[in-house]
């Protein structure tokens, strides 16, 4: 455990590692919480410099990949510069080309690193891996490397064409993602801080969180002005499409919400038929006059636009998604607009903030926590209350479904705040009329409805949230008071689905069992343990909610051995004192395991 680092290339390297892994896991956290960041920074020795080791990592100790991986990053180099395109291309002025071969070493020192990373046998399954652009720090070209895991940044739409032609040797990267952007500025705010001196001495990120997640805004929004109309970047205008649409979807017009639809693409797009021509483009430096415009766009037809102009009203039909050459923006309210790209969300911006679309939600969890809530509940309604769910996300109005064991008892108590009908089997086109009103729909674990525009009452629980709506709060307040089986869905005006209660998933009994084993293994370590032993710890008190009394004891007794290890072998050292494990009061929930249920 000595605290003494080997392979130093500056003094305030883990220092700075630690504050860009925290700064991390808030960024990306945020906007999705099952994004678990990995940050570990590389350094590859400057060619000709003396420094001590050709690479180091940190953590250098009791870390998945060791700083001698890439000791022969250099000869990796040497081959990816030779073969790049724009290797060929020469500039007259020798500043101009000294400025190229240090941009393609930096590009083939990424390059080459991702490349040892994904031949590790030791790497962590289920994360990719991106890289920051190198910095001189002491004698090192500096990089940090983010994990993050693959499959939730894949489950957001993303575009597959990442790149715009300039000419026959040279094209620009443009983002195909609002995730890959947010990636992006994060890893260009860690360059930034790396040019600092002694970079991890004072704070961290020289962008707040909201700051990068605008900055990555801007450059979504730039890719795609870039995409469907590179040649018409008039004085910038690509950069500033972003903010445009913020200020547009903050003008009133006669005191009314801004809504309405833009397509952005090029002039002669084939997938585009005009219905009206302005004569006189209107230009979106003039916000106030796009705005009114703009309220043009309520219905069928969308204006047209790039970054720079409007042109006219239109329609779009028969377009080929893989050009990736046609977008939608759509004012959805006051400070509120979204990016769409062939039908689907791409980034959503409220009041300038843009974020990920929320993902749908889980027809496998939802068909569990059916069965969980409704013991009794069938194969078939199962799947007729999930198809209504699917309808009702695709409704643009928020609303709310709620499924309740006594739905014919309750229908009788709360007719004087709801609509009563003759019981009915639902579908979706019917569940779509019904929605039209506000309160929550009735329905019993069949799919009959017993009730419609239902107000939900109940006694105010400490559950509530403040910054939820009403809708949501009366989920809460009704499910936990009402003392029948239920279960609430609410759908949000700004997209996405909360269940009420929110069950927690079921885990694989083994996943638990295997990690109580590590740590018993760990317990008879006396070196190289600290990193993993922290991780074992942090991932059984995330799911303590599932440890029975016989984990907590024998968890107990490996940690209280691990501890006392560690304080003898570094008496002197800071620590922190974790409470013992106990088995988790849920309350009426109990822990649920894979392993007893037969998932369909």
């Amino acid at each position: 455990m000595s605290k003494n680092i080997d392979h130093f290339m500056w003094g305030y390297q883990r220092h700075f590692r630690i504050i860009q892994d925290v700064h991390a896991q808030t960024l990306f956290g945020d906007i999705d919480d099952r994004i678990e960041p990995e940050v570990f920074i590389v350094g590859i020795r400057l060619e000709g410099s003396d420094g001590p080791f050709p690479a180091c990592v940190e953590p250098e100790n009791d870390f998945w990949i060791k700083s001698e991986a890439f000791d022969g990053v250099w000869s990796i180099v040497e081959n990816l510069v030779a073969n790049y395109s724009e290797s060929k291309l020469f500039h007259t002025h020798p500043v101009a080309q000294e400025m190229e071969n240090e941009r393609l070493i930096k590009k083939a020192v990424c390059e080459a690193i991702l490349q040892i990373i994904a031949q590790s046998d030791d790497r962590p399954r289920g994360l990719e891996f991106f890289i920051s652009w190198p910095v001189v720090v002491g004698h090192y070209w500096v990089t940090l490397v983010l994990g993050l895991q693959s499959d939730v940044v894949r489950s957001f739409p993303y575009l597959s064409i990442g790149e715009v032609a300039l000419h026959e040797l040279r094209s620009i990267k443009i983002a195909t993602s609002f995730i890959q952007s947010l990636i992006d500025i994060f890893l260009e705010d860690v360059s930034d801080q790396l040019l600092k001196p002694d970079p991890g001495r004072g704070a961290g990120l020289a962008k707040s969180p909201d700051d990068i997640r605008r900055a990555a805004g801007i450059r979504m929004m730039s890719a795609i002005a870039w995409k469907t109309d590179s040649w018409s970047n008039q004085n910038g205008s690509h950069d500033l499409l972003f903010e445009r649409c913020n200020r547009i979807a903050a003008l009133p017009y006669e005191r009314g919400a801004p809504k309405g639809r833009a397509l952005i693409t090029r002039r002669d797009n084939p997938s585009i038929q005009s219905h009206i021509a302005f004569e006189c483009p209107v230009q979106l430096t003039n916000a106030r006059a796009a705005r009114k415009v703009l309220e043009l766009a309520s219905g069928s037809l969308s204006i047209h636009m790039n970054s720079a102009e409007m042109w006219g009203l239109v329609e779009h039909s028969d377009y080929q998604s893989e050009s990736e050459d046609l977008f939608e923006v759509v004012i959805t309210g006051h400070h509120k607009w979204e990016l769409r790209h062939n039908g689907k969300s791409m980034m959503h911006v409220r009041d300038s903030i843009p974020s990920l679309p929320k993902p749908t939600f889980d027809c496998k969890k939802l068909s569990i926590d059916l069965r969980r809530i409704f013991t009794d509940i069938s194969q078939d309604s199962t799947s007729r209350l999930i198809e209504l769910v699917v309808a009702a996300e695709r409704q643009e109005h928020g609303t709310m479904l709620l499924i309740s064991q006594d739905a014919t008892n309750e229908a009788k108590r709360l007719e004087n705040q709801a609509t009563l009908i003759a019981p009915c089997h639902l579908t979706p086109n019917i569940l779509e009329q019904l929605t039209s009103i506000d309160g929550a729909v009735l329905i019993d674990p069949d799919a009959v409805c017993h009730a419609i525009g239902v107000i939900l009452d109940g006694m105010a629980t400490s559950s509530g949230d403040s910054s939820r709506g009403a809708r949501f709060n009366s989920a809460i307040r009704y499910t936990e008071t009402r003392g029948c089986r239920c279960l609430a869905i609410v759908i949000s005006e700004d997209g996405g689905v909360d269940f009420v209660p929110n069950l927690k998933p079921p885990i694989q009994r083994t996943e638990i069992d295997s990690r109580v084993a590590e740590l018993e293994k760990i317990s008879d370590m006396r070196v190289g343990r600290v990193r993993r032993y922290l991780k074992i710890i942090n991932w059984l008190r995330d799911r303590r909610f599932y440890l029975n009394e016989e984990h907590c004891g024998k968890l107990n007794t490996f940690v209280a051995d691990i501890e006392r290890q560690d304080q003898m072998i570094d008496p002197s050292s800071v620590r922190v004192i974790y409470r013992e494990f106990v088995p988790f009061d849920g309350g009426s929930e109990r822990p649920c395991y894979e392993e007893d249920l037969k998932v369909s």
